[in-house]
């Protein structure tokens, strides 16, 4: 349904770039806007320093919704975790 309601999405553009940059990156942009609802981000864990091949748009647009829910599920504010896993072939934020 989303597809439809927004027309055409562009082409996925895959860029090599450290995935520890970019979430120490977008946590500096989503915290202030978290702490304006009462809502903290904390890390359990440091996100991995590895180069993925990623859209860092779609990446980051996923991050954004993520952070969005968890504070609006928590209208009295409060504390969002990340935490980070790799195995030989997976990175995961469970």
């Amino acid at each position: 349904m989303l597809g439809l309601t927004q027309g055409p999405q562009p082409a996925v553009v895959l860029s090599s770039s450290s995935y520890a940059d970019f979430v120490n990156h977008m946590l500096k942009e989503l915290r202030p806007e978290a702490a304006l609802k009462s809502a903290t981000i904390e890390l359990d864990n440091q996100p991995p320093d590895i180069s993925l091949l990623m859209d860092p748009r779609r990446l980051r647009r996923v991050l954004c919704n993520l952070i969005a829910n968890a504070t609006e599920a928590m209208p009295r504010g409060g504390k969002i975790t990340l935490r980070f896993r790799t195995t030989p072939k997976e990175l995961r934020d469970p």
